[in-house]
C-alpha cells in the first residue's frame, strides 16, 4: 500500500507542491498515481497546471484528469474518523497505485491518524526561524522524515536554518528543495513545473527527492532523468 503523506507544522511550507510534484514524478515514471488534497484550498491542482475554474471531483467520486495521475480534493474527508478504513475501501491503498497525500497545514491529528498506514511520511520544513524553533520538538513527536523546501542558499539566515535542521535530524532529513521563481511562474502560466522549466533547480531536487522516496518504497532509482523527460 504505497501511501506517500505530506504534511508540515505550519503553514507556507509548500506542502502542496511537494505532494504535486512527488505525483507528477511518480507518474512519469509509469506509476498509477491519484493524488489527494484534504486542506481548504486546491493546491494541487494548481500545481498540476489546471487553471483556477477547475474542481477536483470529492474523494467519493471519480477522479479528474490531470496530467498523467488521477487528481481529488475532499476538504470534508479530512474529519472522518474512518478515513484509513474509508481510503481501502475505495481501493486507494491497493499495491497496484500509489496514492499521494496533501494534508492541510497544522493537522497533527489527521496525520497521526494516517501515518499508521503510510508508507512514507513527509514532513514539510520552511527554511525559517520558527520552524527551526519548533524542531526540537517535532523530531520528537513525529514518526516520519523530513523535507525542507524553499531553501534559498544565498540567505544567510535561511543556509543557518537548514543547517540547523540537519544537524537535529540526520538521516531523518532526506530532502532539500531550493526555492525558485520557476515555481511561481509555471503556476501563473497554469502549466506544470517540468513543461515550464525544464531545468528548474527546484524540479532537480525534486525528483532527487522522489529517487529516495521510491527506494523507501522498494522500487528502483530512475534513469538517467528518466522521470524528467517523461513530464
Amino acid at each position: 500500500m504505497p501511501l506517500v503523506l505530506c504534511h508540515s507544522p505550519k503553514g507556507g511550507a509548500g506542502t502542496s507542491f511537494v505532494a504535486a510534484q512527488l505525483a507528477l514524478a511518480f507518474a512519469a515514471r509509469g506509476r498509477s498515481v491519484t493524488a489527494l488534497g484534504l486542506g481548504a484550498i486546491d493546491g494541487l491542482s494548481l500545481h498540476c497546471g489546471m487553471p483556477p475554474s477547475f474542481r477536483a471531483p470529492p474523494l467519493l467520486a471519480e477522479g479528474a484528469p490531470a496530467p498523467g495521475i488521477d487528481l481529488r480534493h475532499d476538504s470534508a474527508a479530512a474529519a472522518r474518523a474512518d478515513l484509513p478504513a474509508l481510503l481501502a475501501r475505495l481501493g486507494l491503498l491497493s499495491d497496484e497505485r500509489m496514492l499521494v497525500v496533501d494534508l492541510p497545514s497544522g493537522s497533527a491529528e489527521l496525520a497521526r491518524l494516517l501515518e499508521p498506514i503510510a508508507s512514507v511520511s513527509l514532513c514539510i520544513l520552511a527554511p525559517s526561524p520558527d520552524c527551526a524553533a519548533m524542531l526540537p520538538q517535532l523530531a520528537a513527536e513525529a514518526q516520519g522524515l523530513f523535507v525542507v523546501n524553499g531553501l534559498d542558499e544565498t540567505r544567510r539566515i535561511y543556509r543557518h536554518c537548514a543547517a540547523f535542521m540537519r544537524e537535529v535530524l540526520g538521516e531523518r532529513l532526506i530532502g532539500r528543495i531550493r526555492g525558485d521563481i520557476a515555481v511561481d511562474e509555471a503556476q501563473a502560466m497554469l502549466l506544470p513545473l517540468a513543461r515550464h522549466a525544464f531545468a528548474s533547480e527546484a524540479l532537480a531536487d525534486v525528483n532527487v527527492l522522489a529517487d529516495r522516496v521510491a527506494v523507501l518504497l522498494g522500487g528502483e532509482v530512475a534513469d538517467g532523468g528518466a522521470s524528467r523527460r517523461a513530464a
